[in-house]
């Protein structure tokens, strides 16, 4: 009797503690699904976070804190409770990489511009001798143009081709110049003092356009419509072209207070313009102030969202079109000669003292490229990561897609 009633204890017993265990694990595995981790040292619950470092590199090793946690990237970092981190990603023949990342409680934290910089990039480039002499080059999406000025010749390379050739311009004779510069997306200008032409690319058709002489540094547009833009007696005009040449509407853009350095620049959707050192966006037959003692005409971003540029006092900005608001990216003591947008959007190049570093938008990396003198230009492609090197001998290729991305 009192064993059938002590063996009827022990299996209450074992039921309850079984319940017990069943609920407790039940709760660990709840409060583990929805982020939470027991300290059983200090006897509380706490809050944990995810770090996503989104980026492909299948060689590299991610530590936190110095502590390695991770051989390939991409990599998710689950259960780790908020604080400050300091994230490092290093491969073999790389620049290191770090960040410093604060997580907070409830909210993936999404690292997706890692970016690693080979030390030597001679794996990564191929270079060609140019066989013709030229005065100045620019860029049409993925193709370079070369001009010659003196001899009248022009030629153009797609820079993303394996192979590349290079093909000249034909010209008709009838067409007088001083003066080339891209004009939207397929088309070339060409202008002396009192004339201009609008030469189409791909089917070498072409408009005259002729120049009053109160027109002072004329500078063609063209969108959706051609149109023109320029200084006289003081003050800046818009004025809308037919496609026969013709000058239908002319509008005031902005009073002058004296002669003006103007410079005129048509990415796709975006017209910028360069009074002195003031930059505008021209939109509907306005000019938009953007910011003042900027260096250069800026690199419109691949998105086509935001400009990147710098001041004469060493400031490097993004400035968003939506927003129509710039934020502060670095500070130099001084200007540096280049800064553009890489393919990604994430990162840029930034060019001071004949060393070309590539940047993040945080600063917290920015590794030299390769250092070069003579540099006459710099350019990266929209559709591949391409970055294109100038110089009067030849052109230097550099694939950006480094490692196994």
């Amino acid at each position: 009797m009192a064993y059938s009633r002590r063996k009827k204890i022990i299996k209450i017993i074992l039921h309850v503690f079984g319940v017990l265990l069943f609920v407790v694990a039940t709760s660990y595995a709840l409060l583990a699904a929805y982020g939470y981790q027991i300290d059983l040292l200090h006897r509380n619950i706490v809050k944990t976070s995810i770090i996503d470092i989104d980026s492909r590199y299948p060689a590299a090793s991610l530590f936190i804190d110095d502590v390695q946690v991770a051989k390939k990237l991409p990599f998710q970092v689950e259960s780790i409770e908020p604080g400050t981190y300091s994230l490092t990603v290093t491969q073999e023949e790389f620049h290191t990489w770090h960040r410093t990342v604060d997580v907070l409680e409830d909210v993936v934290t999404i690292v997706d511009d890692v970016y690693l910089v080979p030390i030597d990039i001679d794996a990564y480039r191929d270079t060609l001798s140019l066989q013709f002499a030229y005065d100045e080059t620019f860029v049409i999406r993925d193709t370079v143009f070369f001009v010659d000025l003196g001899e009248r010749r022009i030629y153009r390379a797609n820079m993303t081709h394996d192979t590349l050739i290079f093909n000249e311009i034909e010209i008709p004779e009838d067409i007088v110049y001083n003066r080339v510069y891209p004009v939207g997306a397929g088309y070339l200008a060409f202008d002396s003092e009192d004339r201009a032409f609008v030469y189409e690319i791909d089917t070498k058709e072409y408009n005259e356009i002729l120049i009053p002489d109160e027109f002072k540094q004329f500078t063609l547009l063209y969108r959706s419509s051609l149109q023109g833009i320029y200084e006289n007696n003081g003050s800046l005009f818009v004025v809308d072209i037919s496609d026969k040449g013709v000058f239908q509407e002319i509008t005031l853009l902005h009073k002058l207070d004296e002669q003006v350095d103007l410079q005129v620049q048509s990415v796709d959707a975006h017209v910028l313009v360069m009074l002195n050192d003031t930059l505008y966006e021209y939109k509907d037959h306005r000019l938009l102030a953007i910011d003042t003692v900027v260096s250069a005409l800026p690199h419109v971003s691949p998105h086509g969202d935001a400009l990147l540029y710098q001041t004469k006092t060493g400031e490097v900005y993004v400035y968003s079109f939506e927003m129509s608001q710039k934020n502060l990216i670095a500070r130099f003591a001084d200007k540096s000669t280049t800064v553009k947008w890489l393919s990604s959007g994430k990162h840029f190049l930034l060019m001071r003292n004949n060393a070309v570093h590539v940047c993040d938008m945080m600063m917290d990396n920015c590794p030299v490229l390769f250092s070069r003198n003579f540099i006459r230009a710099l350019y990266v492609m929209q559709t591949k990561p391409l970055l294109i090197v100038i110089n009067k001998e030849g052109i230097e290729r550099i694939d950006l897609t480094f490692g196994d991305q």
